[in-house]
């Protein structure tokens, strides 16, 4: 949206255009607010692919929930075979080396995300979150695509 809302204006004066049988489809909130207000890229996770509710900085600048970067972090790691030492995790979106697992609480991104969510309650009527398992899970298939991409 712009800060005068013209851009909700031009969608709904889209939605007018259509003759009245087009128009009679049921439009709810729900699917016209996703429409005019999509869901800012940045608000997910790049692991979980959820609308974030505790992000959290890694040391090379990008933005996990928390409860996946730790999840990803507490995979076993690879063993460098010269020196037998565990190498450092790398991270899920460059596949650089992380040289810290220090994360540090994004609270500009939490405040953000929770103005969005309050013009736009329907988000928060999702089902429950994901449980640590379905977390696990997540991590492995985001684990998976990561290695075979290579």
């Amino acid at each position: 949206l712009t800060v005068d809302g013209q851009c909700a204006l031009d969608q709904i004066a889209w939605i007018r255009r259509f003759p009245i049988p087009l128009r009679s489809w049921r439009i709810s909130r729900i699917n016209l607010m996703s429409v005019v207000a999509p869901i800012p890229r940045d608000f997910l996770c790049p692991i979980l692919h959820e609308v974030m509710e505790d992000p959290v900085l890694t040391v090379d600048g990008h933005t996990y929930e928390r409860r996946a970067i730790e999840q990803w972090l507490a995979r076993p790691r690879e063993v460098d075979p010269m020196t037998r030492l565990r190498l450092p995790p790398r991270a899920p979106v460059t596949n650089s080396p992380l040289p810290a697992a220090t994360l540090t609480p994004n609270v500009a991104l939490r405040n953000v995300i929770a103005v969005y969510l309050e013009q736009r309650p329907e988000l928060r009527l999702k089902p429950a979150k994901m449980t640590l398992e379905d977390v696990r899970a997540a991590v492995d298939a985001f684990e998976q695509d990561f290695t075979a991409k290579g």
